[in-house]
């Protein structure tokens, strides 16, 4: 971007430069905190062999699922207290781990519901009133409540997948039920209202910033309420990956939007990075932008305003490829409505325990072309039917078992030669769903 020396500065500028917070010389090099792997080149037009390869997905475990009997012994588990981890569980998820690294990525992405979220209670019908996260008899108590769940069950989850190895190039986004579980029309006014910023807070203390405390993302909305849990970064230094986070706080509950400054830094980023050569843009949300969306057991949330959103005209105007989205497990892919090309909005992912399986995309990048392929692993099995596994408001089955292996369940071709990009290949799931 052109220097602007102070004296010429205009407000609007120093609103653009505070909400870009650093995109010129960082972004022009394409690398950014490290993040580009340095062998990593392509020129537009000319081919590239092997591509860039990264895997999108969600919903692992979509559980709480951490060994509580160790974490919080002596500070509200006692003997004969339940746990919310065992053997069985562990084992699924490295199951799970493993096929992500089977695939070799050089990158993760992964959308939210990484837990089931609902802290702050303790109130599951089996076994109520544990204190195993403290008390929450008042507003204080809860919020205390969610900040030790959240340091539990992160850390865990950190913990499996690090003992799986793959640990590289993880790029997470925050979704519901790491704001408590919302449900189709929001959050309402509440307890958990107010601690929306606790739960949103503990979230990016593991997966947005560093041990120290600093940023891990130097593109993001700096001093807006956003500037935690969205973010952008140069997966290779033709393909731009921005993390929105589609929850907004409003003074009548939270809702399912992008909007306000986090819109005016997602408009200044992608204009500013297509200045800067990128050519692939992938934008992830929890939350997707429209439906109708295949689903199960979801809360079938989509954002404000559909495909007429402030939100989706964003996309449509810089040529965004690919909304990636979650929440609704299961997948559904969508064209936009009004060309009948890009943006083109894929909802997928799941939970370990869905109904339809977990699945996952591969998303290869070349100079002129992004090939994607969906795949899903089998359903888990059910060890123990009607036994529960512990958590503080709802249940999940006690012993599960996942099977090793995927099986492709789709392709698409988004080709970029031409005026316009194309949808080309377009098999099994990725055809246009019309409910």
């Amino acid at each position: 971007m052109t220097r602007i020396e102070p004296t010429a500065v205009s407000s609007a500028e120093i609103s653009r430069r505070r909400l870009l917070a650093g995109a010129g010389a960082a972004a022009a090099t394409g690398v950014l905190g490290g993040l580009v792997p340095a062998t990593a080149h392509a020129a537009p037009g000319l081919r590239q062999d092997p591509p860039h390869t990264y895997l999108s997905t969600s919903g692992v475990p979509h559980a709480d699922i951490g060994d509580v009997a160790t974490l919080r012994a002596g500070l509200g588990w006692d003997p004969g207290d339940p746990n919310s981890f065992n053997q069985e569980w562990y084992d699924a998820m490295q199951v799970v781990f493993a096929q992500i690294a089977s695939e070799n990525p050089e990158a993760v992405l992964h959308q939210g519901d990484m837990v089931e979220g609902r802290w702050g209670n303790d109130n599951n019908t089996r076994w109520p009133n544990t204190g195993i996260f403290g008390p929450v008899g008042t507003p204080e108590e809860r919020t205390l409540a969610v900040q030790a769940a959240a340091d539990c069950y992160y850390s865990e989850w950190l913990r499996f997948r690090d003992a799986s190895g793959v640990t590289t190039n993880w790029h997470f986004g925050v979704g519901d039920h790491e704001i408590g579980d919302s449900g189709r029309n929001g959050i309402a006014l509440g307890w958990q209202y107010g601690a929306m910023e606790t739960f949103k807070s503990k979230w990016s203390e593991y997966f947005t910033r560093r041990p120290d405390g600093g940023h891990k993302y130097t593109l993001r909305p700096v001093g807006t309420a956003w500037e935690d849990t969205a973010y952008a970064v140069r997966l290779d230094p033709l393909t731009l990956l921005v993390t929105v986070d589609p929850f907004v706080k409003r003074p009548d509950g939270i809702r399912s939007s992008v909007e306000g400054d986090q819109l005016d830094w997602l408009d200044e980023l992608l204009a500013s990075q297509r200045e800067d050569g990128i050519k692939h843009i992938l934008v992830q949300s929890e939350s997707p932008a429209f439906g109708p969306n295949r689903a199960a057991n979801t809360s079938q949330i989509t954002m404000e305003g559909g495909a007429g959103s402030p939100f989706w005209r964003v996309l449509q105007k810089h040529r965004v490829d690919l909304l990636l989205c979650a929440e609704f497990h299961e997948i559904t892919a969508h064209h936009d409505p009004v060309t009948q090309a890009t943006p083109f909005q894929i909802v997928h992912g799941g939970n370990i325990f869905s109904s339809r399986s977990m699945n996952y995309l591969l998303i290869r990048t070349f100079p002129t072309r992004i090939e994607l392929e969906a795949k899903r692993m089998a359903p888990a099995t059910n060890l123990s039917p009607g036994a529960l596994l512990w958590n503080t408001n709802r249940s999940t089955a006690e012993r599960i078992a996942m099977k090793p292996g995927a099986s492709p369940v789709g392709t698409l071709t988004i080709n970029k030669i031409g005026p316009r990009p194309t949808l080309e290949n377009r098999t099994g799931v990725f055809t246009e769903y019309v409910a």
